[in-house]
């Protein structure tokens, strides 16, 4: 089993000293994603200028993905470093097994 990811009742948790952490991280996304209904494409290169495109109804949106956990004081850490590449950033919650879009993605078909 591999020892950067672990299973718990509640989901998959990231270890943040993970070398693949934001594969994986892109990975829950997809899926997350998927199971709402979206078709996920991604980049056949390292140096996509996304992490994901995404098509519901016919709407392509740009999805960049990023992780983050919650610090000592209960809130969320998140590296600011938004680009115009990107329609939307998917967090992903380290040990909480929570994705939260920015803006949120409902809305952003609305």
């Amino acid at each position: 089993m591999n020892e950067d990811i672990k299973y718990t009742k509640s989901g998959v948790e990231l270890e943040s000293s993970s070398r693949n952490t934001g594969m994986i991280a892109e990975m829950l996304v997809a899926i997350d994603l998927a199971r709402k209904g979206y078709e996920i494409f991604r980049p056949m290169s390292v140096y996509g200028s996304c992490d994901m495109l995404v098509m519901k109804d016919n709407q392509i949106i740009r999805i960049e993905v990023r992780t983050s956990h919650r610090n000592k004081c209960g809130s969320y850490t998140k590296p600011i470093r938004y680009t115009d590449k990107a329609d939307i950033y998917a967090w992903v919650i380290h040990k909480e097994n929570k994705i939260y879009y920015e803006p949120d993605i409902s809305k952003f078909l609305g």
